[in-house]
């Protein structure tokens, strides 16, 4: 973890140190370890050190090549570093330990602005050529590492955090509302825009080329959704992942302080800690701080869907862990806002950051630099739910049978219900695609499952071709408003939403995109994708905040890339999702966990430490901005919204949420 910053001066105006160092400081809390500052002519370039790994301690940034023609300063951890230190001849050029950031300058040094297409691993760097007169600004396949940017007429700025940005005194704080339009709505938005007009991200997988008169941007990796890695058996699929896997652990534990990571009693945490404490106690580095939420004022079928306890201990029963248990019913999602709003820089919707926040602060108090966290482990080697809709768009209703009923059986759920929630969105699909396709689908699946045709017809296809005040008519009986709308309806206001596209229907049209393609093709595109960014945005600034640097072995490129390219039929077999990674981790995970069937749903407790902890805070909060939201938000929604509370609506206190957190924000914007 370092925080980064850069500065052109298009017109050839020096550089004042003194304005690199003040944008820097602004990244004190990414790096408390050392601090550097290098100014050549009209180009600054600034950097925070947080040491996480043993070559670390010998580094120095920015860095300059011989001779002074490249400078760089680097967030980076780089995975295939060996092969790249024999394939560039690097012990020849740098003293060992040979660090991160020489091993990148090496590699431009050698490929220039192409050189991303060599790296492995978690990375954001700037580096200025002044042969070439650029600067160069990249991010790493899936922007673990943030880059931030902002171009005028008269000069360039990027840095790890918008606070340094601000801090240049060269970046407008205006607010950007399609951002916010997109935020009330809770849709992604693209991978580069921020709350801010003219401040970028710098999309993951890219590399930023930027002159005077131009800057450009080229995507460096993409996954191929062609290749289909076709192996002899059902044991080789899973060795190969499991080496891959365990790769991906090994190569996120290098590092020169004690190691950390979630534990959650699921898959994903369970086999990360597990890999990692089985190499450090090898290495005889351990043991692993693990970090688990417990939920001990929840009781009876609440108490079923949110408690793990037993998980953990199946996995902690193993030997070789220092565990850590946080009350996560004692904290609400709005406890700490004001401070996760100064480290994030901008509105965010994260209901669980709240959790996070807590295991951060409890590892910085162990002396955990490093922390491992399992997320999206579902995302990288994929449930296979969409083999189903493969299954049902091309017609084998023989085999979209066998899994349907596999799958019931495995989850001792309804046979019709299982159905209906693979198919329906499929059918959804095909009424815009293709009528004839979905009355073959529709017919097919009224018989094989006993659903009434009038059910599907009314449920799906009338739902997706009539108006929606027809439906409210036909459905509900009413085109009068009801606390049951805050569920279905949006809070932002319709002419905002329509000048956005962000109306009901073209969010639906939206949503179908990924629908009806081939499982492979829809697994590949999902990466980047748009969600992920902001994820590991939030994630990066909530880590920073308590010293972390936090690594996610499931974003490992090659897993990613080794993942996409296995056959359908391993990814769901026999009712299990995600069947060839639990083969994969045998004898790596105790049985009931690698064989467990649900996962915790977290969302109890945020409802009901929300309502009952926050709802003063969020009662003054919507109370001092409301002229500030009356410009994006409706008013008779949110007022709506604020009396349906938590019977009426499930999805209120979610809406509520992000109306807090948008007020929150704009508050901070207006001082």
């Amino acid at each position: 973890m370092s925080g980064i910053v850069g500065l052109w001066h298009f017109d050839g105006r020096p550089v004042e140190r003194r304005r690199v160092v003040r944008m820097t400081e602004t990244l004190s809390h990414r790096g408390p370890d050392a601090q550097g500052s290098w100014v050549g002519e009209s180009v600054g370039l600034g950097h925070r050190m947080l040491e996480t790994t043993p070559e670390a301690a010998a580094e120095t940034q920015p860095l300059t090549g011989r001779g002074g023609d490249l400078a760089i300063t680097a967030d980076a951890r780089i995975d295939n570093r060996d092969d790249l230190i024999g394939a560039l001849r690097l012990e020849e050029r740098f003293a060992s330990p040979i660090t991160d950031s020489e091993v990148i300058l090496g590699a431009y040094k050698k490929w220039g602005a192409s050189c991303p297409e060599h790296l492995v691993g978690a990375y954001a760097f700037i580096i200025w050529d002044r042969a070439e007169r650029r600067l160069v600004c990249v991010r790493d396949h899936l922007g673990i590492k943030p880059l931030f940017y902002h171009k005028g007429d008269d000069g360039f700025v990027a840095g790890s955090e918008l606070k340094a940005l601000f801090a240049s005194s060269m970046v407008p704080r205006r607010i950007n509302e399609e951002r916010v339009a997109e935020h009330l709505v809770v849709a992604p938005g693209d991978a580069e825009s921020t709350f801010y007009e003219n401040v970028f991200h710098v999309p993951p997988a890219h590399v930023i080329t930027v002159s005077p008169d131009s800057i450009w941007k080229t995507r460096y990796w993409t996954l191929d959704a062609g290749r289909e890695l076709q192996l002899g058996s059902e044991d080789a699929y899973a060795e190969a992942l499991r080496e891959q896997f365990l790769e991906a652990v090994e190569c996120r534990l290098r590092s020169s302080h004690p190691i950390g990571s979630t534990l959650s009693g699921g898959l994903d945490s369970s086999s990360i800690a597990c890999a990692a404490r089985d190499m450090m106690r090898d290495a005889n580095r351990g043991p692993l701080h693990t970090f688990s939420l417990v939920f001990p004022s929840f009781s009876g079928e609440e108490k079923e869907k949110i408690d793990e306890r037993a998980y953990m201990d199946e996995v902690l029963a193993t030997g070789g862990f220092e565990p850590q248990f946080i009350q996560g019913d004692r904290h609400s999602p709005l406890a700490h806002l004001d401070e996760m709003l100064a480290h994030v820089d901008q509105a965010f919707w994260a209901p669980n950051l709240y959790l996070h926040w807590q295991m951060y602060s409890a590892a910085e108090e162990r002396g955990v630099r490093v922390f491992l966290d399992g997320l999206d482990g579902d995302g990288t080697i994929s449930r296979g739910f969409q083999y189903l809709a493969e299954l049902l768009v091309d017609g084998d209703m023989g085999t979209f049978d066998e899994q349907i009923t596999a799958l019931a059986e495995r989850y001792d759920a309804p046979r019709e219900r299982t159905a209906r929630h693979h198919a329906y969105p499929v059918l959804e699909a095909l009424v815009h695609s293709n009528s004839v396709q979905f009355a073959a689908r529709a017919l097919s699946l009224s018989q094989r499952f006993d659903i009434s045709l009038r059910e599907i017809v009314s449920g799906v296809w009338l739902r997706e071709v009539l108006p929606a005040w027809v439906q409210r008519r036909l459905f509900r009986g009413s085109d009068e408003p009801s606390t049951e709308a805050v569920t279905e309806r949006s809070l932002i206001q319709q002419d905002m939403a329509r000048t956005f596209d962000l109306t009901e229907g073209d969010l639906r049209e939206n949503s179908r995109d990924g629908v009806l393609q081939a499982h492979r093709k829809a697994h590949a595109q999902s990466f980047p994708g748009n969600a992920y960014p902001e994820v590991l945005n939030v994630a990066d600034k909530a880590s920073a905040a308590f010293g972390l640097e936090a690594r996610y072995p499931f974003f490992d490129r090659r897993l990613i890339e080794l993942s996409v390219s296995f056959p359908a039929t391993t990814k769901l077999r026999d009712g299990w999702p995600r069947y060839i990674f639990r083969r994969a981790m045998e004898n790596i995970l105790p049985d009931a966990v690698q064989w467990r069937r649900r996962k915790a749903r977290l969302g109890a407790n945020f409802v009901q430490t929300l309502l009952d902890e926050d709802a003063t805070t969020i009662e003054d909060l919507l109370r001092r901005n409301a002229s500030s939201l009356s410009g994006y938000v409706d008013a008779g929604e949110m007022e709506l919204l604020r009396s349906a509370r938590r019977t009426e609506a499930p999805k209120a206190p979610f809406s509520l949420y992000t109306l807090a957190v948008l007020a929150a924000w704009m508050e901070e914007m207006a001082r």
